[in-house]
Parts: C-alpha cells; sequence; structure tokens
C-alpha cells in the first residue's frame, strides 16, 4: 500500500457548487474532512494517474474545500482494492474508489476473490479508454502487423494477470494463426510501469496498452528514431505516431468478442461504496459531471493525457449492464483461453 501526494496540471475551480448542495432543505459541505480515494493499482501507471487526475478535480470542485489522502492498493487486478473498499469505505461521501479497469471481469468468471457486487457500487464518473497502441521492440525487426504474425522470433508479451489486454491480445493473435513464437506470459510484475521496465530490460518484447501511460512515462518511445514499433492501434481520439491500422483489423470478430471481455472502454472509474448517503452520492456527480466539461479542466486532461470523453453514471451502468450481458458461451471460451476451468 502506498500513498502520495497529488501533483498534476492545474484545475479549474469555476464548476465548484456555490455554497454546497441542497440535501433535506440543508448544504452539505466537506469542511474540515478528509477524503480517502483508493486506487487498486501501483503508482506511476497510466490507472495511477486517471485516479489521482479526476480525484484533484472532484475534491477542488467539491464544497468545504477538504482535504485528501491518496493510497494505491495493488492485488488481483483491483479485487484486492474492491474488496478492502466495500468492508471499510465511508458512506458519507468522503470515501472514493478507482477499482481497476477490469473490475466487473473477476465477478463474470466466478472468481472465488471476490467478494463485491459490481452492480452495486455507486458510480460517480471517469472518462473514455484513451487509444491502445500494440508495439514491439525496434530490435525484433518487426515493423508491422503481417511482420509481427509471421514472426519467427519469440515475442513475449507479458501481464501480471491473463485477464489484462496485453496478455489477451497477444493469446488471441496466437490462437488465431497458430504462431507459437507470440507468446503471451502471466505473472510479470504488476503494473504498465513494470511492464515497460522490462521491456527496457529486453524481458518483455511487445505490448498492448493504453497509448497516454507510454507518453507520459516513455514519451522519448513514441520518436521516429526511438526503440519501439508501433504496429497497430485501438480507437480513433487521437493521433498516433505514424498513423497504425486498427488492431481490429486483423483479427476475426470472435476474437474481438472475446477482446471485449478485458476491454470496457472505460477508463478506471470513480465510484463510491454501495449504500452511500443518495443526496451526497448525488452532489458528487454532479460535481464530477460540472468539472469535467469546464474548458480548464478539459485542458488540463489533454495534457495530463488522462483518457478520451467524459462519462458519467448513468453511462457507466450502462456499459456494466451490457458487459454482464455476455453470452455464457463466450464467457466459457474467455476462461479456457486465459488458463481458468
Amino acid at each position: 500500500m502506498a500513498s502520495a501526494a497529488v501533483a498534476l496540471p492545474a484545475l479549474s475551480l469555476a464548476a465548484c457548487a456555490s455554497g454546497g448542495g441542497t440535501a433535506s432543505g440543508g448544504k452539505i459541505s466537506f469542511q474540515g474532512k478528509t477524503i480517502q480515494s483508493i486506487i487498486g493499482a501501483p503508482v506511476g501507471g497510466g490507472e495511477d494517474d486517471l485516479g489521482r487526475f479526476i480525484t484533484q478535480m472532484l475534491v477542488k470542485a467539491l464544497p468545504g474545500s477538504p482535504k485528501v489522502e491518496i493510497k494505491n492498493i495493488q492485488g488481483g487486478n483491483g479485487i484486492a482494492a474492491a474488496n478492502l473498499f466495500v468492508q471499510t469505505g465511508n458512506k458519507d461521501g468522503t470515501s472514493i474508489g478507482f477499482l481497476g479497469r477490469t473490475l466487473p471481469t473477476g465477478q463474470i468468471l466466478g472468481d472465488p476473490a471476490v467478494h463485491f457486487d459490481v452492480h452495486q457500487f455507486e458510480w460517480i464518473g471517469t472518462y473514455s479508454d484513451d487509444d491502445s497502441i500494440l508495439f514491439v521492440r525496434a530490435d525484433t525487426g518487426i515493423s508491422n502487423m503481417d511482420d509481427f504474425l509471421k514472426t519467427s522470433k519469440p515475442v513475449h508479451f507479458g501481464a501480471n494477470n491473463p485477464r489484462v489486454l496485453a496478455y489477451l491480445i497477444a493469446a488471441l493473435f496466437r490462437q488465431q494463426t497458430g504462431n507459437e513464437n507470440i507468446q503471451p506470459i502471466s505473472g510479470t510484475d504488476s503494473g504498465s510501469a513494470a511492464t515497460l521496465l522490462a521491456m527496457e530490460r529486453n524481458e518483455l518484447q511487445g505490448n498492448f496498452t493504453n497509448y497516454q501511460g507510454v507518453a507520459q512515462a516513455r514519451p522519448e518511445w513514441l520518436k521516429p528514431d526511438g526503440p519501439i514499433r508501433i504496429i497497430a492501434r485501438l480507437g480513433t481520439s487521437r493521433d498516433i505516431p505514424g498513423n497504425p491500422p486498427q488492431v481490429t483489423d486483423f483479427m476475426s470478430e470472435h476474437s474481438q468478442q472475446l477482446m471485449r471481455l478485458s476491454m470496457l472502454g472505460w477508463g478506471d472509474p470513480c465510484c463510491a461504496p454501495p449504500g452511500t448517503n443518495p443526496d451526497v452520492l448525488a452532489l458528487m456527480r454532479q460535481t464530477f459531471d460540472k468539472a469535467s466539461q469546464d474548458p480548464a479542466n478539459k485542458e488540463a486532461a489533454d495534457k495530463a493525457n488522462v483518457g478520451g470523453k467524459p462519462l458519467n453514471a448513468a453511462q457507466i451502468k450502462d456499459i456494466v449492464d451490457k458487459y454482464f450481458g455476455t453470452p455464457p458461451e463466450v464467457v466459457d471460451e474467455y476462461k479456457a483461453l486465459i488458463g481458468l476451468k
């Protein structure tokens, strides 16, 4: 577990609710309170950056100028953080969580470590997922997707968990092409920062992750003479060096359906614990919606590379509901692909 101060671009206070929100005829204020923000990812990766950005934006716009404490809790791709959040989170608005991009995955797979119901989390808001990029080390000699799919040399993709998209993409292309040189590996160090370090050491030769994480952590990699080659992308929200093709152009419809079980299309969503005071929750949702639309905060979000467009609580709920509508036979095949029985 780790905590650290927020150090992000300055955010606008223009969206701050004047005098606080109204609840039962009174006014809600966070004066003298500390909001604890739980991030279910290691310090330094894209999920951590997004969680810290939204935390700062939300806290600065809430009435009463509350203080903030941020804690990073690792384990099970957010499952450990989610379990703790449900058990100990305050229901007065002083607890918010960012519990993982793939939070619903453990539940739909029947993971015994899951002690929560995703449907019960009180969603506040987030940003749509940023474009993702498929890239390899330049010294592999691979310069495009055709080279990659036919590679005669091992290309290792690593993730701490087979549910992570970097692992799944490699597994899908290995299955689709029969090329055993495309090698997904699970059990590597946790977090995108550790994965990038493993690529520097040539322990991994390929990766599939969100563009913002690479742009933030390794901007020099994106230069034309940098140490990686971007060979495909997923998404259309920003310009990507070299204008690579969409990764879905090389995937069957069936593979795409399986991929979507590890990709919900959101950045790590901000939520409150189940049973949070409904008046306070309504204020927090309104505050996020207004603050995320503020021009100064939009500019700060772009500079911080935190993701795409803002998503409100209703949009997040819709994503969750559609996710749990995945046909059981697809879930079963997904389990087999990532090594679950």
